[in-house]
C-alpha cells in the first residue's frame, strides 16, 4: 500500500501509520473541524474482498454501541480508499502491554478479561460473532479501561460460510478453535480464542506454537494445552480449572456464555484468596517448634466461607457438568439402545413364533412341524405311490414303511396293526381207520 500521510480525507488530515496489516492501514489523523485526534481505519476499493469485509464491520460496529466496544465516529470514501474513524487509544493495545511486562497477575488478568467478556456478551447478544480475538485487538486505555476493537471478520450468528474466496479458513491460528476446521464460527470460537488470550496473559504464552501457522492450528486439533500453573507455579488452581474450561476441544463442554467465563474467573479469584487467608490464620508462625509428627490446625471456615467453597466447587466443575449434560442429550445412547434392541427382541419373538404357527394351520398341504416345500415333496411321494392327495395337515400324522414311501393316517387314533397273514387250515383226517363202533 502506498504511504498516505498528509493526504486529507473529508475534514481529516493523516498525520502518521500507526499499524499495517493484511487487509488495512490504521492513521492518527487529525479532525480538522475539531482539533482532535482521532485513528481512521484505510481499506482500498480495488480488493472487492477486503472492501466487503471493511463494509461489513462498519454495518456490525453500527449495531453495537457498547462501552467496551470501540465505538465508530464517522465513516465515507475518498477516491478509491473506503476510510473509518474511530477515538484514538494512545496506550495501545494489549499485545503491547504483555510485550512490556511479559505476564500479567490473575487480578490484572481478570480486570481485562471482564471488560472484554462484557463487549464480547453484548455482541453475542446482538447477533454478531467477532471471529478475530487476540490481544492486539483489545485496546487499552490509560491502561485500565478496555476496548473490543477490529470486527472486520465478524459475521451474523446466521451464516454458515467461513472460507474466503481463496479457500482459506478465516482467523489468526494462535487463536483459533479446533472445530473450526469442519464447522462454522459460533459463540463457542469466541469463547475459546477468550480463553487463549487469557492463558496469554496469565503465563505470557499461548499454549501452541510451530513454524507455521498450519503447524500451529494442527497442534489445537491434536494436542492439549500444557496447564498454566506448570509455567507460572504462583497461578492459582481454581483459577487454572477456569482456563482449562474455556480452552476444551469440544465446544460443548466450554462455558456457555462470556458471561459466564467472567462469572466464573471471578469467583476463582475469591476462591483463592480466600485460601491464602486461611492458609496464613493457621501456619504456625516462623519461630515456632514444629511438629514432628501430625497434620496442622486448620480453622473451621464460617458459613459465608463455606457457601463459596461450595459455589466453588460447583464453578471449577463446568466441564464436568457439561460433559454430563452432553452425554444425556446424545442421541440414540448406549442405554437408549439396549433399551430399543431389547424391546424389539421381546415383541419380535412372540410375534415369529406365532406367525410360525399361524403359517403352519394356513398350509393344508403342511404336515405338523413339517415346511411347506418338504409337505410338497411328500404329497409327490405320495402321488407316485397311489395314494393321491394328501389330507388337511390338522389331521394328518406320518408313518414310514419299507418301500421309502410314506402313508398319512387320521390323527384322531393310532394307525391300525399290520395285517398278519392267515394260517393255512388244518388237515383232514382220513376215517378209513375203524372208529370202533362195534363196540357199542
Amino acid at each position: 500500500m502506498e504511504e498516505l500521510e498528509g493526504t486529507i480525507f473529508g475534514h481529516y488530515l493523516l498525520k502518521r501509520r500507526l499499524a499495517r496489516g493484511g487487509m488495512s492501514q490504521v492513521y492518527l489523523a487529525c479532525d480538522q473541524d475539531s482539533q482532535q485526534e482521532v485513528a481512521i481505519k484505510i481499506v482500498s476499493r480495488e480488493d472487492s474482498e477486503h472492501a466487503s469485509r471493511f463494509q461489513r464491520e462498519i454495518k456490525a460496529l453500527g449495531n453495537l454501541s457498547h462501552k467496551h466496544i470501540l465505538p465508530t465516529l464517522d465513516y465515507g470514501e475518498e477516491g478509491q480508499w473506503l476510510y473509518m474513524v474511530m477515538p484514538y487509544i494512545e496506550h495501545g493495545t494489549l499485545r503491547d502491554l504483555l510485550h512490556t511486562k511479559g505476564r500479567l497477575t490473575p487480578e490484572e488478568a481478570g480486570k481485562i478479561l471482564v471488560q472484554v467478556c462484557a463487549a464480547l456478551q453484548f455482541a453475542h447478544d446482538h447477533g454478531v460473532i467477532h471471529r478475530d480475538i487476540k490481544p492486539s485487538n483489545i485496546l487499552l486505555q490509560r491502561g485500565e479501561h478496555a476496548y473490543l476493537a477490529d470486527f472486520g471478520l465478524a459475521k451474523e450468528v446466521d451464516q454458515s460460510s467461513e472460507l474466503t474466496q481463496t479457500g482459506y479458513i478465516i482467523g489468526t491460528p494462535e487463536y483459533m478453535a479446533p472445530e473450526l476446521a469442519e464447522q462454522s464460527a459460533s459463540k463457542s470460537s469466541d469463547i475459546y480464542a477468550l480463553g487463549i488470550v487469557l492463558y496469554q496473559m496469565l503465563t505470557g504464552k499461548t499454549p501452541f506454537r510451530g513454524t507455521t501457522p498450519l503447524a500451529v492450528y494442527w497442534k489445537h486439533m491434536q494436542e492439549q494445552p500444557l496447564p498454566p500453573s506448570l509455567l507460572e507455579p504462583s497461578i492459582p488452581v481454581s483459577v487454572e480449572q477456569v482456563v482449562m474450561c474455556a480452552l476444551e476441544k469440544d465446544p460443548r463442554l466450554r462455558f456457555k456464555s462470556a458471561q459466564a467465563l467472567a462469572r466464573a474467573y471471578a469467583q476463582s479469584l475469591l476462591y483463592a484468596r480466600r485460601t491464602r487467608e486461611e492458609w496464613r490464620i493457621t501456619a504456625p508462625p516462623a519461630t515456632a517448634a514444629r511438629v514432628p509428627m501430625g497434620p496442622l490446625p486448620v480453622a473451621t471456615p464460617t458459613a459465608p466461607e463455606k457457601q463459596n467453597l461450595f459455589d466453588m466447587r460447583r464453578i471449577t466443575g463446568v466441564a464436568t457438568q457439561n460433559r454430563v449434560d452432553v452425554e444425556r442429550r446424545a442421541p440414540l445412547s448406549r442405554k437408549v439402545m439396549t433399551g430399543v434392541l431389547a424391546a424389539t427382541l421381546l415383541v419380535a419373538i412372540p410375534f415369529s413364533f406365532g406367525y410360525s404357527l399361524y403359517s403352519s394351520a394356513a398350509h393344508t398341504q403342511t404336515v405338523w412341524g413339517a415346511s411347506a416345500l418338504f409337505s410338497t415333496a411328500l404329497e409327490n411321494a405320495g402321488k407316485r405311490s397311489g395314494f393321491g392327495k394328501l389330507p388337511p395337515a390338522s389331521t394328518t400324522t406320518a408313518s414310514s414303511t419299507t418301500d421309502d414311501s410314506v402313508i398319512f393316517y387320521p390323527r384322531s387314533s393310532p394307525p391300525p396293526p399290520p395285517k398278519r397273514p392267515s394260517p393255512p387250515p388244518p388237515p383232514k383226517q382220513k376215517h378209513g381207520h375203524k372208529h370202533g363202533h362195534g363196540d357199542r
